[in-house]
């Protein structure tokens, strides 16, 4: 908590008590344990998702890619 008694989890290229401060961001750095990027659900998507990502990790071992979802019911 923050001195005026609140946190800010600030977007991405955005920083400050309230998320006015800007900052270019080319590379994002993942380094600490909460770290994480999040997106919203993909609803569109059917049986297929194709992802394409770089990464450039700085450690031998880790966590690169997690995805979770509603467990849809099926025909018998």
């Amino acid at each position: 908590q923050n001195s005026l008694g609140y946190d800010c989890r600030c977007h991405l290229g955005k920083s400050g008590n309230k998320c006015m401060d800007g900052e270019l961001v080319t590379t994002p750095l993942f380094d600490g344990m909460d770290s994480y990027i999040a997106y919203p659900p993909l609803t569109n998507i059917h049986n297929d998702l194709h992802i394409e990502m770089e990464f450039k990790p700085m450690d031998l071992d880790g966590l690169m890619f997690f995805s979770v979802g509603k467990k849809m019911k099926t025909e018998e």
